[in-house]
C-alpha cells in the first residue's frame, strides 16, 4: 500500500498507513502456575495448622488423602466444563462416606476441639467429655480427611477455575 500524506494549512499532518503485526504464539502457563499456587496454599494451610496444634493421627493416611484430593481437584479445575460432571458424583460418594462415618467424624471433631481448647485456654480440662467409647487416633484421622476434602475442593476450585 502506498502511504498517503494529506496536508492542510493548519499544521496537522495525517499519515494513513496500515501495519499488520503478529505476536509470537506462547504457551499459556496460567493453569500450571495456578495449580502450583493452589497446591502450595493447601500445603501451607495444613502445615501451619499441624505445627500449631499437636493432634495424634495417621500421618500417612492423611497425606495420601491430600495427594488424591489434590489430583482429583486439579483435574476437575483444569478441565473446567469437560469434567464438571464429576463434581456431583464425587460429592455423592463423599456424602455416603460421611453418612457411614458420621459418628467417627463428630468424635474426631470433639477430640480435635478438646486439644485446641486445652492449648488455647491453658487448661487441663476437656470441653467435650464422654468420648471413651471412641478411638482417638482413628476418629481424628477420619475427621481430618473429611475436612481436608472440603478445604482442598474450595482452594483448588477458587484458585484454578477463577484464574484460567
Amino acid at each position: 500500500m502506498r502511504k498517503k500524506n494529506s496536508k492542510n494549512n493548519s499544521g496537522i499532518q495525517i499519515n494513513d498507513s496500515i501495519v499488520l503485526s503478529l505476536e509470537k504464539k506462547q504457551r499459556n502457563n496460567r493453569s500450571l502456575i495456578s495449580c502450583i499456587i493452589a497446591a502450595s496454599g493447601l500445603l501451607a494451610l495444613l502445615m501451619s495448622f499441624f505445627s500449631m496444634f499437636y493432634l495424634s493421627f495417621d500421618t500417612f493416611s492423611v497425606m495420601l488423602a491430600v495427594l488424591i484430593f489434590s489430583a482429583i481437584d486439579i483435574f476437575i479445575s483444569v478441565k473446567k466444563g469437560k469434567a464438571f460432571w464429576l463434581i456431583p458424583v464425587i460429592l455423592a460418594i463423599y456424602g455416603y462416606i460421611v453418612y457411614i462415618k458420621f459418628d467417627e467424624i463428630v468424635a474426631g471433631f470433639k477430640f480435635s476441639y478438646n486439644t485446641i481448647y486445652r492449648m488455647t485456654n491453658y487448661t487441663k480440662s476437656d470441653y467435650y467429655i464422654g468420648l471413651k467409647a471412641f478411638d482417638k487416633y482413628e476418629c481424628i484421622t477420619v475427621f481430618l480427611i473429611a475436612a481436608i476434602f472440603i478445604i482442598a475442593f474450595f482452594i483448588y476450585f477458587f484458585t484454578i477455575v477463577k484464574q484460567i
